[in-house]
């Protein structure tokens, strides 16, 4: 422990130092403020520590922050944690020593708040990274044998988890026309078994729409009350896959941490007014990765023509979709039919369980709206990465 009694000045200078304060030439003994430093930024949990010496020993001492009583020890070492807040203000510190006799003395010590002549807001980035090789899950990497670019320049990872992040999701069935009967009954069992297997901290919505929403149930973790939404809903309507994508990720926003949406649709949008282009520059403004369960191209309604767009603009648009959930850090997971919905959605969470959480503050940022590209690499032989592959720095 620094004392301000070694440093080798006379008494006098080190009471005027530390803003000592006596009682006369009675007082058989001085205090001093050994810490916090005087002029040294402090925030947060701090060590306040009082020194006395003389003939007399203190056999009691009081502790002030900012005029209020925070802590009072009757034997040596007078050391007392206090929690200062993180605000940048001007912060009081008062010590006052209590001799066997009645004689007192006390110390006083003002650090002033911070000058800040300009201020940066560094938001913390967040990277969800799957990790694989040769199909399978890789759950062993270090921090280490991560390395991120940003703009192509190199960033320090400061945090690093795996496991047991907790994330809130939006389940996204397609309850169109071609949905009608046995095909949601089958695809609402298997999102709500999925619900059934998550964690405590976990939260899922589940969503049925066709060109509308016809059921939303708020976030939850009960299958039981998620379910009650969802009793009397049939398919019917067209499908706006888009618009509701777009919806879910509007809802999300919302939720604090790690979001997912997981869409499961064939992907023939036949009524939305938004585009593949509208929802990627949103999406990419965003934060929810995107997986799709992909129903069978074959599916019925697949070679629909809208008014809104050509068969070959319905594909095209297929593909935007496919596209956009690799680029949020999702993918596309391949159905035979709507029965594979409980074993792709347990894929999904069996993923995000595995996943990495990488945090880094970018060198660069401007919040001037410019689009980041984002690269994350592994040195480790035969690994592939799967991570958001950028953001506007809006």
């Amino acid at each position: 422990m620094r004392s301000a009694w070694s440093l080798g000045v006379s008494a006098s200078a080190v009471m005027a130092l530390l803003g000592l304060t006596t009682a006369g030439a009675a007082q058989r003994f001085d205090v001093g403020i050994v810490e916090p430093i005087p002029g040294a930024p402090i925030f947060g949990e701090v060590d306040l520590v009082a020194e006395v010496r003389g003939a007399e020993p203190a056999v009691r001492v009081e502790f002030f922050y900012n005029g209020e009583k925070v802590g009072e020890l009757n034997a040596a070492p007078f050391h007392l944690r206090v929690d200062v807040g993180q605000d940048n203000v001007e912060r009081q510190f008062r010590v006052v020593a209590y001799g066997a006799t009645g004689s007192s003395a006390a110390a006083e010590l003002v650090l002033p708040a911070i000058a800040v002549h300009e201020e940066l807001d560094l938001g913390l980035r967040q990277l969800y990274v799957t990790a694989m090789r040769g199909g399978m899950r890789v759950l062993s990497l270090r921090r280490d044998e991560f390395k991120v670019r940003d703009l192509s320049i190199p960033q320090r990872i400061v945090t690093f988890e795996r496991g047991d992040v907790p994330f809130t999701t939006t389940v996204l069935i397609d309850a169109s026309r071609s949905m009608r009967g046995d095909p949601l009954a089958t695809a609402l069992a298997g999102a709500l078994e999925f619900v059934g297997s998550l964690r405590d901290l976990d939260e899922a919505s589940i969503v049925l729409f066709s060109d509308r929403i016809l059921a939303a149930t708020p976030f939850g973790g009960d299958p039981e009350e998620l379910r009650k939404p969802l009793r009397e809903v049939t398919g019917a309507g067209g499908s706006a896959i888009l618009d509701h994508v777009f919806v879910a990720m509007t809802r999300l926003e919302q939720r604090q941490g790690r979001r997912v949406i997981l869409l499961l649709s064939d992907g023939v949008d036949v009524e939305s007014v938004l585009t593949a282009q509208d929802l990627s520059d949103a999406l990419h403004r965003s934060t929810p990765m995107l997986y799709w369960l992909r129903l069978p191209a074959g599916a019925p309604g697949t070679g629909h023509i809208s008014a809104w767009r050509t068969l070959e603009e319905h594909q095209a648009q297929r593909e935007a979709l496919a596209a956009l959930a690799q680029a949020t850090g999702g993918r596309v997971l391949d159905l035979t039919s709507v029965r594979d919905t409980a074993r792709a959605l347990a894929e999904v969470l069996a993923e995000i369980r595995g996943q990495y959480v990488l945090g880094y503050y970018p060198t660069i940022a401007l919040r001037d709206g410019r689009w980041h590209e984002v690269e994350v690499r592994v040195d480790a032989g035969g690994v592939d990465v799967t991570a958001r592959r950028g953001y506007f720095d809006d």
